[in-house]
C-alpha cells in the first residue's frame, strides 16, 4: 500500500544508512509523526526510521520550522480551520506588498488553494483574487461587486485570525482564461465558478433594470442612469406600481431641473428623451457631459433613492440586524485614512413573491462623521446563502449602483473633489448613506 506524506521534515545532522546518504538540509516526506524516539520517513523510493534528534519538523503548509512536540499548536495558531456548511478552509499564510494584503487559503475537501486580496476601495472587504494578463483584478463579468465577494463567514475567519498567520513571500494570482488547463481544480476553470453563479430577480423588471448599470460607472456615465429612466417611462406600468409611478414621475421632474434650472418644462418625456439623446452623443464623442459634478452627486442620490423607495415598498424587514463583526481598516495603499467598520446582515422578503434574500451592509465612521453602505444581497435560493468550493457564495444577484463601495477611482469620477483620499480614490460614502433597509443608529 502506497504511504503518503503527512508533512515535510529536514535533516539536522547527517544520516548514513546501508541504503542511502542523507547530507544536512535534506527536505524529506514526514510518513508519521514521532514515538518515542523516531520518525518514519521517505525520500525518494526510500523509507527509514531517523532520530528525532536528527530531523526537524516543517510545516508542510508555509515551511516554517516547528519542534515535535508544538505541531498541533503550530497548526491551531497559525493554520486555522473553519467548517462553512459542507467545506473545511484552512488559512494557510498571508502576503503583503505595498498596495494589497492576500491570504491563501486551502479548501481541504476539494484539495485546491486559492487566494484572496483586501479590497482597498471596498471597506477593505476580501474578494476572490485572479488577475488579467495585464495584472490587473478580475472582479467577475457582470457585476463588479457582487461576483468575487467573499463569504462573510469566511470573512470574519480571516479578520479573527489574521494577526496569527505567518507571511510569506507575493504570490501571483491564478489568470482568467479561457484555457482549461489553468483552472484551480480539474473540474472546470476558476472564472466558471464566478460566473455561472449569477440569478436575476425573480418577476422583478425594475431591479433587473436598473442592474444594467454597474458599480462605478455613475459618475462617468449619468447618460445611463437617463437612459434607464427613459426606458422605465415609455412603459412605467411594465415596471412600477401605480402608487410608485407619480414618485417616479416627481423623480424625472427633479432631474430635469438640474438640467434646465428655471426653464419651464412642457413636456418632460419629450425633454427627457432629448437630454439622454445629446448626453449620449457628447459621451460617444468623448466629451464632458457639461454638469459640475455637485450636479452629477445629486442625480444619483435622487436615483438611489427612488431605488430605496421602491424597496421600501415592496419589501418586509424580517429579521433584526445581525451583527457580524467589526473591523477598524485603513488603506493598504493609504494607511493615514481610517475607517472603523460594523457588518451586519439582515433578511428582506418579497411582499408578493415571498422571495427571501439576506442584505449585507456596514455602518462606519470615515474621519468623525458616520454613514451606513449596502454591500451585497444574497439570494436564498437553492441554498443561495451557502458557500461554494473558492470561498464564493452559491449565488449572486446584482442590483447595479444600489450595490457599491465607499470609495470610487478618481479616474471614474473624471474630477477630483475637496476631500479626495488620494490621486487614486475619492469618499463618496454620503451617496450610499441611509438607504433601505439600513437605518442608522
Amino acid at each position: 500500500m502506497e504511504q503518503h506524506s503527512i508533512g515535510l521534515g529536514i535533516i539536522t545532522k547527517e544520516i548514513s544508512d546501508k541504503s542511502i546518504k542523507l547530507p544536512k538540509d535534506t527536505i524529506v516526506k514526514v510518513l508519521s509523526f514521532p514515538t518515542k524516539e523516531t520518525t518514519t520517513i521517505k525520500f525518494k523510493d526510500k523509507i527509514l526510521d531517523v532520530q528525532n534528534n536528527n530531523l526537524s519538523l516543517l510545516c508542510i503548509h508555509c515551511l516554517t520550522e516547528i519542534e515535535f512536540s508544538k505541531k498541533e499548536e503550530h497548526q491551531s495558531i497559525h493554520h486555522p480551520e473553519i467548517i462553512i456548511n459542507s467545506y473545511t478552509f484552512k488559512l494557510l499564510y498571508k502576503m503583503e506588498n505595498e498596495s494589497y494584503i492576500k491570504v491563501k487559503i486551502k479548501n481541504i475537501e476539494r484539495n485546491l488553494d486559492f487566494i484572496v486580496y483586501q479590497s482597498n476601495s471596498h471597506c477593505n472587504l476580501y474578494r476572490f483574487c485572479s488577475i488579467w494578463s495585464d495584472k490587473t483584478f478580475y472582479k467577475g463579468d457582470k457585476d463588479y461587486v457582487t461576483e468575487t465577494f467573499i463569504h462573510m463567514d469566511l470573512q470574519k475567519f480571516i479578520v479573527e485570525n489574521f494577526r496569527n498567520l505567518i507571511e510569506k513571500e507575493n504570490e501571483e494570482c491564478p489568470y482568467k482564461t479561457d484555457n482549461l488547463t489553468l483552472s484551480l481544480e480539474k473540474i472546470k476553470p476558476f472564472w466558471q465558478y464566478i460566473k455561472e453563479r449569477q440569478i436575476v430577480f425573480d418577476s422583478e423588471n425594475f431591479l433587473n433594470k436598473i442592474a444594467e448599470l454597474r458599480c462605478g460607472e455613475g459618475f462617468s456615465n449619468i447618460y445611463k442612469i437617463i437612459g434607464i429612466i427613459v426606458d422605465i417611462q415609455k412603459n412605467p406600468s411594465e415596471f412600477l406600481s401605480r402608487d410608485l409611478i407619480s414618485d417616479f414621475n416627481i423623480l424625472i421632474g427633479n432631474i430635469l431641473k438640474i438640467f434646465y434650472k428655471d426653464k419651464k418644462i412642457e413636456d418632460f418625456r419629450i425633454e427627457l428623451i432629448q437630454l439622454y439623446l445629446d448626453l449620449y452623443k457628447k459621451n460617444k464623442n468623448g466629451e464632458e457631459s457639461g454638469l459640475e459634478i455637485r450636479d452629477k452627486k445629486n442625480i444619483m442620490r435622487l436615483y438611489l433613492e427612488f431605488i430605496s423607495s421602491y424597496m421600501n415598498y415592496n419589501y418586509n424587514i424580517l429579521t433584526e440586524y445581525k451583527e457580524l463583526y467589526e473591523t477598524v481598516s485603513r488603506m493598504k495603499k493609504y494607511p493615514s485614512k481610517e475607517f472603523k467598520f460594523k457588518f451586519f446582515s439582515v433578511d428582506i422578503q418579497h411582499k408578493e413573491n415571498s422571495k427571501i434574500y439576506s442584505v449585507i451592509f456596514a455602518l462606519y465612521k470615515f474621519g468623525e462623521e458616520a454613514f451606513s453602505i449596502i454591500l451585497n444581497i444574497i439570494p436564498h435560493e437553492d441554498n443561495g446563502n451557502h458557500i461554494n468550493s473558492i470561498g464564493l457564495y452559491k449565488k449572486v444577484i446584482s442590483m447595479g449602483i444600489y450595490l457599491c463601495k465607499p470609495l470610487d477611482y478618481s479616474h471614474q469620477i473624471q474630477t477630483l473633489m475637496r476631500g479626495s483620499v488620494s490621486e487614486e480614490y475619492h469618499f463618496v460614502g454620503d451617496l450610499y448613506d441611509n438607504l433601505f433597509p439600513v437605518k442608522r443608529r
